[in-house]
């Protein structure tokens, strides 16, 4: 730990780190917009010796709409030097307080998304996590659903090609997986990569013919990545 990270505040990461991150990614642009330390609560009433106080207000460090009248996502914050799962509960706390699309829990260098519009629709179980964590992805689980929304999304990480079938959720999932990948640069700790590991039986392999939303997937993520393995595991009755 470095002494400029030791001394940073909360405020500090804010300011130097989260802020210019998110106007980067282009949400001060309109229609979007940035609110900073947004109450949405009054803070629970306490009643103590026959006097009536009000309890700590609930306080987002970051509410990110999509336009003004459509909040989409709360970002919470913690100094560089915690670490980003710090903040987890927090976030998930006051995205479901807020009825809200997205959460996210950051330090200024990693990013922990917990997504609610797909993998807790089909999985109440799953703990989702960008880094370090299991998935489970919606096998035999179509995404029909989703599908409004998903049409809008202009692309996957440079993937705009077609998609899988509607029936197919778990090759859409892989996709979504990928499209969250970190950016890998040599000797830079900020950007370190991301591997990914999934198991499927063996039809996004092969279902689909050339030009296919599925073809143009593998395509897409096998020939640039040259994923280190592709495993073939048998099983003889």
């Amino acid at each position: 730990m470095t002494a400029t990270t030791q001394i940073m505040t909360e405020a500090d990461t804010c300011r130097a780190l989260v802020t210019p991150k998110l106007i980067e990614a282009g949400w001060s642009n309109a229609p979007h917009v940035i609110g900073e330390q947004r109450t949405f609560t009054n803070g629970r009433i306490i009643v103590t010796g026959g006097r009536v106080r009000r309890g700590k207000q609930k306080r987002a460090d970051y509410l990110l709409y999509y336009r003004r009248d459509y909040p989409l996502a709360v970002v919470e914050a913690k100094k560089l030097g915690l670490s980003a799962e710090t903040g987890v509960q927090q976030a998930k706390e006051y995205a479901e307080i807020l009825g809200l699309k997205f959460a996210y829990a950051t330090n200024g260098h990693r990013i922990i998304e917990i997504d609610y519009t797909w993998i807790r629709a089909h999985n109440e179980q799953a703990t989702v996590k960008v880094f370090g964590q299991d998935y489970n992805p919606p096998f035999g689980v179509d995404w029909k659903a989703e599908k409004k929304t998903i049409d809008r999304w202009a692309n996957f990480r440079g993937y705009n090609g077609k998609l899988p079938r509607i029936n197919d959720g778990a090759l859409l999932f892989l996709l979504y997986m990928m499209s969250k990948f970190q950016d890998y640069q040599a000797g830079d700790r900020d950007k370190p990569g991301s591997r990914t590991a999934i198991v499927f039986n063996g039809s996004p392999l092969f279902t689909g013919g050339a030009g296919s939303g599925e073809s143009e997937i593998r395509r897409w993520s096998i020939e640039p990545t040259l994923p280190p393995s592709t495993i073939h595991h048998q099983i003889k009755q």
